[in-house]
């Protein structure tokens, strides 16, 4: 084999620099400009988002992820994918729809409780997707983008063989991949926007079993179908597309529900005023 094809000076190309500074501000950037725009706006809504993102990261970052990330489980779960792949999609949908319905559960039930309002669940639920789109993706592009600027810049590849695989992934990656991933960011939000809000809904009316199960269905159903199209017909033109169509579902999600709130503006914080008049 000729060496020189093994040495030859890898570069990230400026177009995918490009498609990576794109979705690195759509995913860390503009979820903390969204909180801040969404704070002033809204008074309490600054609350509320971040009360969204505390019921992501509990649930996933702290609980759910570690949890499948023990030896044991990781090994079992290897061995379930081998066997039955769809049983294994199915689970890992199914316990991803679980564990952050019941945070949004314990976002409404409990911090925001007396606060239910139009306006506190589209916070809460934008709180919810932009961190998981911080954590998840923003912070693997900026990881990316300085990897890709050392090497252009001359630094030698990583001397671990992972880390230096990766940098020759980033290279051969087109450009329009990076920008697939700010597209179903961005459609993530808003079905988790229109979830959040149709939990915190059927809270408002005394319908909180009815509203969980919606919500739990919802998510597994597309946390289950989604990678089974792409792992199906590796097809990103198709996955994004039905991700469109679920972004644009909930948008209609999201404005039919503004007619059902009784409640629009996000109600003040009741412990909060009592602080404020000294009692």
């Amino acid at each position: 084999m000729d060496g020189s094809l093994i040495s030859a000076p890898l570069a990230i190309s400026s177009v995918s620099l490009s498609a990576m500074w794109v979705t690195f501000i759509i995913t860390a950037i503009l979820p903390l400009a969204g909180w801040l725009f969404l704070a002033r706006r809204w008074k309490g809504a600054g609350t509320a988002v971040a009360a969204g993102a505390l019921g992501f990261y509990l649930t996933q970052m702290v609980i759910r992820i570690p949890l499948l990330s023990v030896p044991a489980v990781a090994e079992g779960l290897g061995g379930l994918y081998g066997q039955s792949p769809m049983v294994y999609f199915l689970f890992m949908a199914f316990t991803a729809g679980l564990f952050e319905t019941t945070g949004r559960l314990f976002v409404f039930r409990s911090l925001l409780y007396k606060r239910l309002s139009y306006r506190t669940g589209l916070a809460a639920g934008f709180g919810h997707g932009a961190v998981e789109a911080l954590i998840l993706v923003g912070v693997t592009y900026g990881a990316n983008l300085y990897l890709s600027y050392s090497i252009n810049g001359g630094a030698p590849l990583p001397e671990d063989p992972a880390l230096a695989a990766g940098v020759a992934q980033l290279a051969a990656t087109p450009a329009a991949l990076f920008l697939a991933a700010a597209v179903e960011r961005i459609c993530t939000v808003c079905f988790h926007i229109a979830a959040s809000l149709l939990l915190c809904y059927m809270i408002s009316i005394g319908k909180t079993l009815q509203g969980f199960s919606l919500c739990l269905a919802a998510h597994t159903a597309l946390d289950f179908i989604v990678p089974q199209i792409q792992v199906r017909t590796g097809s990103y033109v198709l996955t994004e597309s039905v991700m469109v169509g679920v972004a644009a579902l909930s948008v209609g999600l999201i404005v039919h529900l503004q007619k059902k709130f009784e409640v629009r503006d996000i109600p003040p914080d009741s412990a909060g005023e009592a602080a404020k008049e000294g009692y």
